[in-house]
């Protein structure tokens, strides 16, 4: 890794830097073979190999932004950036139609496209239940646990539902999967399993 590899404006810079990665052996390969292919792809928008890599050969650049509202689309160093891909591929209408707001005077040229998952075959809900002594309704989160993903306001309003506006005191529950990136209060009505299986 050379991070001096990794230039731009020095507060931009600096920042991506911290985001990393920097990879001073792939800018040089894109540098030394934009002739050999039609398309680059380039997976989130968010990370120094996109943001460095992206502009040398943005010709035939694609981006898979994976972009939503978050503090950092509205850094000012993106309205360049967004400008640049020759092709977009969106996740839903809702993150192009997004995009197009936020960068209105970026082209936005592309198409919704959508990230495959692959369905685990025949899932057993009860399976899940009856291994961590689930016998509420429940509302599922699975992903990081990370107030970056909104996770503390999906917590604030599964509390004001359970506490002003489930009167009637259903057994509804909130569980939570994935990895804990933030502090979780504790709440009768909420759950964290941490990782679990396909099934």
């Amino acid at each position: 890794i050379n991070r001096l590899d990794c230039a731009g404006e020095p507060e931009q810079t600096r920042w991506m830097q911290e985001q990393g990665p920097c990879s001073t052996p792939l800018l040089a390969y894109l540098r030394e073979n934009v002739a050999e292919y039609e398309a680059f792809y380039f997976f989130t928008y968010l990370y120094a190999t996109t943001y460095f890599g992206l502009p040398i050969v943005e010709d035939k650049a694609v981006l898979v932004s994976f972009a939503h509202d978050e503090w950092p689309i509205w850094l000012n160093m993106w309205e360049p950036f967004f400008e640049r891909p020759r092709h977009f591929i969106f996740s839903t209408p809702e993150e192009r139609d997004f995009l197009r707001r936020r960068f209105p005077r970026a082209a936005l040229a592309g198409d919704v496209v959508g990230v495959g998952i692959d369905v685990p075959g025949e899932p057993v809900p009860r399976r899940f239940t009856g291994r961590y002594g689930i016998t509420n309704h429940y509302a599922l989160y699975l992903g990081r646990i990370d107030e970056a993903k909104n996770c503390t306001a999906l917590i604030a309003y599964f509390d004001h539902f359970k506490r002003h506006i489930d009167r009637e005191g259903s057994d509804l529950i909130l569980i939570l999967l994935g990895r804990e990136a933030m502090a979780i209060p504790e709440r009768p009505w909420m759950r964290h399993l941490g990782f679990v299986d396909e099934q």
